[in-house]
């Protein structure tokens, strides 16, 4: 399966149509075996206020070094999973999967392993704005194959708490719904002690995954009050895919535009092939891996029919490195991850 790369949303995307309410469904945002979800770390920001037509201006966001990439897997039937989401930091996290939702069965992480003999749900679909499920988990504790005497158990909350307009760097902005999950869990048999884990996630109708993410990790002491705010963080989606078929978006009278990209790698040219069943106007632009323009292989404009276009980049992409080309036909959207060959 080939994956579909979106550059960091800093770069110029074209205007998302407007529903009048994000419903978070399987099909349009349950794992997919294959998928590669890719998130950014910025800058922590407030998740700000609940309620319907809000308006979260992240415009401005600070990027930080660290990316992640979750790599989402397939698993056997007859396990208690059917997911597996292995991240590049070591992690491994397993779901079952079904049309009612998706259940955290356990994780992995060096030879600490956990697994829950009564999962907590993560998701249920539908979901849309002010529904809300809560619920109990409990689990062992591995350490290097053995069993630990202290149990993990906890209760978790979710709710579709928000509703509005996600603001991201570059002018981009998404109609969505916020969900609001907090995760108390403890991990010994003192019910006095326990770690508070607070996740708010935006999510936009034709996006799979979640667009923004910011996340609270508090210790919390019930007899003398006192809380510790352990980590705070947040991160964004480097990996949008609106879902459309792969190599195909559908025009504005419903049509298919299809394309072709070639060398890739590539070591100074390039060859870009499309078809447009109706005309429209064209912007392909080339950024690196900084979210940079570097240059314009088509300045928006109007085209129909059978197209080529090939280019010498070599002046600018002298040195190995990734690079995105941000393609626009009409109103629909595509990237493609390049890659600069050291050849």
């Amino acid at each position: 399966m080939k994956h579909l790369f979106t550059l960091l949303v800093l770069i110029s995307f074209c205007t998302l149509s407007v529903h009048s309410q994000v419903v978070i469904t399987r099909s349009n945002h349950g794992f997919n075996p294959g998928d590669e979800h890719i998130i950014q770390q910025v800058e922590y920001v407030a998740p700000g206020e609940e309620g319907q037509n809000i308006t979260w201006d992240f415009s401005k966001l600070t990027l930080q070094d660290n990316v992640t990439i979750s790599s989402i897997t397939g698993a056997d039937d007859n396990q208690s999973y059917n997911r597996i989401i292995k991240r590049d930091d070591n992690y491994t996290f397993l779901f079952n999967i079904t049309e009612q939702g998706n259940a955290y069965t356990g994780y992995e992480v060096g030879k600490r392993k956990v697994f829950f003999s009564k999962p907590f749900v993560k998701t249920q679909y539908p979901q849309s704005y002010g529904t809300s499920f809560e619920g109990s988990f409990e689990g062992t504790i591995f350490n290097d194959g053995i069993a630990s005497p202290d149990p993990i158990s906890g209760t978790y909350s979710t709710q579709a708490d928000a509703t509005g307009t996600l603001l991201l760097p570059g002018g981009v902005s998404f109609p969505v719904l916020r969900v609001k999950t907090v995760d108390r869990i403890n991990y010994c048999n003192c019910t006095n002690f326990y770690t508070e884990i607070t996740k708010y996630l935006w999510y936009a109708q034709d996006v799979r995954y979640p667009l923004f993410v910011t996340m609270e990790t508090v210790n919390r002491n019930t007899i003398s009050g006192e809380t510790h705010v352990v980590e705070k963080e947040s991160s964004l989606n480097i990996d949008i895919k609106r879902e459309s078929p792969n190599n195909q978006l559908a025009g504005n009278n419903g049509s298919n535009v299809t394309y072709k990209i070639f060398p890739n790698p590539f070591k100074d040219n390039i060859q870009v092939s499309y078809s447009l069943p109706a005309e429209a106007i064209v912007n392909i632009d080339l950024y690196n891996s900084k979210g940079v323009k570097v240059t314009s292989l088509v300045p928006g404009v109007s085209q129909r029919g059978e197209q080529t276009i090939s280019r010498d980049l070599s002046q600018f992409t002298m040195f190995p490195d990734i690079y995105f080309l941000i393609m626009k036909f009409g109103n629909s959207v595509y990237t493609e991850k390049l890659v600069k060959a050291a050849y």
